[in-house]
């Protein structure tokens, strides 16, 4: 992230790295919009935020191959509305995957961020 602390009704940029671990590819789908990944923050006791609008594989542009043991990485502008109330919160983005048995989402590790 460019920032952990971030002012209310700005955004952000997040790189975000998807490194496959796996024996086998993987593919990443690419809508060409910024509706890839989905940011989501938690408060407390579990208040979720949705930050970024939802995945749309209808307007699917291209499969994204990641061979095993290579990366792909992805800078993503994400807003943070005026709405959101001053405090710490939990940074997270999902991400659809595919394999060859199926789709899958991919979770990012957990971010800790405040909103001034």
């Amino acid at each position: 992230m460019t920032n952990s602390i971030i002012d209310s009704g700005s955004s952000i940029a997040v790189l975000a790295v998807i490194k496959n671990g796996s024996t086998n590819a993987i593919q990443v789908a690419d809508t060409g919009g910024k509706t890839d990944f989905d940011f989501f923050l938690t408060k407390g006791a579990g208040k979720l935020y949705d930050l970024t609008p939802t995945s749309d594989l209808n307007h699917l542009r291209k499969l994204v191959t990641i061979n095993a043991g290579e990366q792909s990485a992805s800078t993503i502008p994400v807003p943070f509305g005026k709405n959101l109330a001053p405090g710490d919160y939990t940074l997270k983005a999902t991400r659809f995957i595919f394999t060859k048995k199926g789709t899958f989402t991919l979770e990012s590790n957990p971010l800790k961020v405040r909103v001034k």
